[in-house]
């Protein structure tokens, strides 16, 4: 059982003043939580039951719902006292008192005498059992983390509690759970008091990370591959040209043998451009024909460091992207020191900016940006709110997903492919395939060349 009790001193304040007070904390908690529930949510449409740790996180979910309905009625309980109190005075009528049992919460009013009044008492008492801290685990998990701790208990620390596993110095050690004061939950194995193994963490405000954890540091998600999900390329003059031979594509053999299983191509992408003077030879004809096959086509420009301007002109003129394509890429290769040379991530990302408003302006869709996980941790948080809106398309070659929302994962950059001689970048999808569909209408290039 967890009791929480704010006792609200008549000092200086009227009692209209200290609800209202309450009433502002209660909004933020509300704010937080639906944040929490968007992030959520979105974990949701783009994961099937068959990923590691999924029935974890939509049991999450809905402790999280039910969380958020007992705050709604809490500040709606707030609110009418503020509306209906004087704001100069104490109000002598109310007292609120709320009680969770359970999953239930009753509100009750109380009439209160004026020699009552030397304090004003809201009493949160939320009463848990020991199972609420391990639901949807199955009897497996609860073995494991028996055998892993001798002790099992409740800890806190300067910014939560923790309920679960402990070893013999009182540190996380095997299953449980933390709750953060700022509304933050993790769940999942611990050793030596840090994250170690899987785990779920849903911050108060960030992405959730579900996924594989060693000694505090998150790996990543292992994506479970399935023919549900909806399997890409990207191609460039490099499947056409090796080692001073010309090789075609045959797109009525297409599909994917590795490093997965055989499955259809459903998307390509293919390079167009580079810079302000380069353009592919093979791409015409590769978009054509992919298009006749059924396969949906949308072209890339490399980015060089160079004004941003020219190079989507040059990319607009040889691409010409087509009335229902893909939504084009933006191909982001940048090192460090063309970073410098351009004057800095500022100036870097003023110009993949414009390339990206000239190209949005012209084709009537937004673009997709394409880059590394490196140069998604070190320079995606300082880039403009423009950009970190668009549609993502991270390369990461391992086993783990990369740890941010993402349209796009390039996976491997040696996949082999039936029709296509050689290596060939193999991509997926991050949702369904209802919602490939509902991306392909809502990015498509919407202009005629």
């Amino acid at each position: 059982m967890g009791t929480n009790v704010i006792k609200c001193l008549l000092v200086g304040l009227s009692l209209q003043a200290q609800v209202v007070m309450q009433l502002d904390s209660t909004d933020a908690v509300s704010r937080m939580q639906h944040y929490q529930n968007e992030e959520l949510r979105y974990y949701e449409r783009t994961h099937s039951a068959r990923d590691e740790g999924f029935g974890c996180v939509m049991a999450r979910w809905q402790a999280l719902l039910q969380e958020m309905a007992q705050t709604d009625s809490l500040r709606s309980v707030l609110q009418t006292a503020v509306d209906n109190g004087d704001p100069g005075q104490p109000m002598r009528g109310t007292m609120l008192q709320l009680l969770h049992a359970g999953r239930s919460m009753v509100v009750e009013s109380h009439r209160w005498r004026a020699d009552d009044f030397a304090a004003w008492w809201l009493r949160h008492e939320r009463h848990q059992d020991e199972a609420d801290a391990t639901i949807d685990l199955s009897p497996l998990i609860h073995r494991q983390a028996a055998l892993l701790s001798p002790f099992h208990g409740t800890v806190r620390d300067s910014s939560g509690v923790y309920t679960g596993a402990l070893d013999a110095r009182l540190r996380p050690e095997g299953y449980g759970t933390r709750r953060g004061d700022d509304g933050s939950w993790t769940e999942g194995y611990w050793h030596e008091g840090r994250l170690h193994g899987w785990a779920l963490s849903v911050p108060a405000n960030g992405l959730v990370l579900s996924g594989r954890w060693r000694k505090g540091r998150f790996l990543g998600e292992r994506m479970e591959h399935t023919p549900e999900r909806v399997y890409g390329i990207d191609i460039s003059r490099y499947q056409h040209e090796q080692r001073r031979r010309t090789y075609p594509i045959d797109w009525r053999r297409m599909s994917i043998t590795s490093p997965l299983p055989s499955l259809p191509v459903t998307f390509v992408y293919i390079k167009a451009t580079q810079g302000t003077t380069i353009q592919s030879r093979f791409y015409a004809g590769d978009a054509r024909a992919a298009r006749r096959r059924g396969i949906a086509v949308g072209a890339y420009h490399f980015f060089s460091p160079a004004p941003g301007l020219p190079q989507a002109q040059h990319f607009l003129e040889h691409a010409q992207p087509q009335s229902g394509d893909m939504p084009p890429m933006l191909d982001i290769e940048l090192t460090e020191s063309q970073i410098t040379a351009m004057g800095g991530e500022e100036a870097m990302f003023n110009e993949i900016e414009a390339w990206c408003r000239v190209v949005q302006e012209a084709c009537g869709t937004r673009p997709v940006l394409y880059m590394g996980q490196n140069f998604v941790m070190r320079h995606l948080p300082q880039a403009p709110m423009t950009l970190q809106g668009l549609p993502m398309w991270v390369a990461r070659y391992s086993e783990y997903r990369p740890f941010v929302r993402l349209a796009f994962w390039q996976l491997s950059q040696s996949g082999r492919v039936n029709g296509i001689h050689g290596p060939v970048d193999i991509d997926v999808f991050n949702g369904t395939r209802d919602m490939f569909e509902e991306f392909k209408e809502q990015y498509a290039v919407r202009c005629d060349n």
